[in-house]
Order: C-alpha cells, then structure tokens, then sequence
C-alpha cells in the first residue's frame, strides 16, 4: 500500500496480473484500488494480459468503473483493454476526457450515449468489441467529422442524422438500429 500512494502521479498505468500494483488489487480488490486514485489523475491505463479475465464463458467476471468515475476532474485519457464490461453514464461528468481506448472487451455490450456530449472528446477506440451496440449520438458525431470513431465492427444497417450546421448525413450503424438496410436507402432519404 505504501508503494501505492508514491507510485501515483498524474498518470496510472496497470497491467493485470503482471505488476506491482496487481498484487495490491488481487488483496484489496479493483475498487479500493480506485479509492486509492488521486483525484487529479489525468491518464488511466488499464489492461488485463489474462485473456480469460471478463469472459462469459470461463465464468470470470467482467470489471464495472464504479460510479464516482465522475471524481477524476482532470482525466484526459482512459484505456481499459480486456476487461470491461460496462461503463457508468457519470462518464458524461468528465468534461476533459480526450481519448477513451476500450478494445478488446468482450462483455461491453453498450456504451452510454453521454459520450457524444463530452465536449473535448476526439477519439473514440472500439475496436473488437463484437458484440457492442454504439448509440445513435455517437455515431452522428464520428459521421459529422467530430469524433475519430475507431472500430472493426462491419455496418449492419444506416440512418440519417443532421450535423451541428444542419447538414444532413448518413450514419453507419454496427447493428440493426438504422432504418435502412443500404447506405443508398439511407442517401435516398436525405435528398
């Protein structure tokens, strides 16, 4: 616990299980672990190396950021890989937050559509979440040219949606949430 309270700084980067700052979660648990965060954190860095860690199938839990995600003011950067399963909507509440990394995890099903809103936001990484539903706001944005939407899910469907300037266009979804079938349905619709 000592080597916790001096390691942090602005920035916390884990490696699970593989680090120093392992040990303290595998005794103390993932929310001591944020309690022990200072509020002024601007860099989180967390990725899970056991690849059986969050997946359904091997009866290993998925992790939750807890509720008071909203106490880090400062955070710029969020990176959780391997692990996630969901996150809160006081994610809204971090109005810094410029890049959130959240590959490769296999539970995340949804993301909260408060994302959209964050106002400094630039990239969004999504990659290999198979099974994610991203919410129509965020996909408007990153169609708008005001979000770098990072993803490998194939689009499954399209719909319209209207920029900030009134622009009408077309938004790619990675699920059936669109009411078109093909882009050119949804190009059709706007003219």
């Amino acid at each position: 616990a000592k080597f916790m309270e001096k390691d942090f700084g602005k920035q916390v980067q884990l490696r699970y299980p593989n680090d120093t700052m392992s040990k303290y979660i595998s005794i103390y648990g993932f929310d001591e672990f944020f309690e022990a965060l200072p509020e002024t954190l601007e860099r989180l860095d967390i990725e899970i190396s056991n690849r059986n860690y969050g997946d359904k199938d091997k009866k290993t839990p998925g992790f939750r950021l807890p509720d008071d995600i909203a106490r880090f003011k400062n955070l710029e950067m969020l990176h959780i890989e391997g692990m996630l399963s969901e996150l809160p909507d006081d994610i809204g509440q971090l109005q810094n937050l410029q890049f959130i990394s959240i590959p490769n995890n296999p539970n995340l099903t949804h993301i909260p559509a408060v994302i959209a809103e964050l106002p400094n936001l630039e990239v969004l990484n999504v990659k290999n979440n198979t099974k994610m539903i991203i919410p129509h706001e965020i996909m408007v944005k990153a169609a708008c040219g005001d979000l770098v939407l990072i993803k490998t899910q194939p689009d499954k469907s399209f719909g319209v949606g209207e920029c900030s300037n009134g622009q009408k266009i077309v938004v790619n979804y990675v699920d059936d949430q669109g009411d078109y079938q093909t882009r050119e349905g949804a190009e059709d619709a706007i003219i």
